[in-house]
């Protein structure tokens, strides 16, 4: 499973710079001002991760969005917000393979001997690939879940440093200058 984090260190660096602005603030205020910004960043950071994961993967972003889980919210009192990634397997019926020739194909994958089947279990249809040239044994048709893993992880990662590295510190400014603003009228 991949997660991003952000706490009250990651933010620590931008809260020195504008200690002037905070001191003239109310003892909460500044609180309130860095769990909006941690809240939107987080919000930011899914949006993107999971934008980059469907491109990567060359899959509609419908088919990824439930490996994302819903991230866990900055409150006044806990400022750190949390947003994980589970690496479940996406199955070629998900991904919208077409039948084709020798299997199922879908962009550049491609599942030799794999045909579609309603599950009874479920009543969904799902991909079932032959192991060899006999009836049995089957396995499921879709992408490893340690590919999609690694690709998600990736993602977040990435989404997670282009937030705090250029994001973070204007977006703190920018609520601080509206709120000090709000205060002196």
């Amino acid at each position: 499973m991949a997660a991003v984090s952000l706490n009250h260190r990651d933010v620590s660096r931008s809260l020195d710079k504008h200690s002037a602005a905070l001191n003239k603030m109310k003892s909460g205020e500044a609180d309130r001002a860095l769990q909006s910004v941690l809240n939107r960043g987080i919000t930011k950071i899914r949006k993107s991760a999971l934008k980059q994961t469907s491109n990567e993967l060359g899959v509609p972003q419908k088919v990824v969005k439930g490996r994302f889980a819903k991230p866990k919210r900055a409150r006044p009192k806990d400022l750190s917000v949390r947003q994980n990634a589970y690496s479940r397997s996406i199955n070629a019926v998900a991904l919208g393979a077409k039948k084709v020739d020798s299997g199922l194909s879908k962009g550049p994958y491609h599942w030799d001997q794999a045909f579609i089947v309603t599950s009874p279990y479920s009543g969904r249809d799902v991909a079932i690939q032959r192991k060899g040239k006999k009836r049995y044994p089957t396995k499921a048709a879709e992408l490893d879940k340690r590919f999609v893993g690694r690709v998600t992880k990736k993602a977040l990662n990435t989404a997670g440093d282009k937030f705090v590295r250029s994001e973070l510190s204007r977006d703190l400014k920018q609520e601080y200058e509206k709120r000090f603003n709000r205060l002196v009228r």
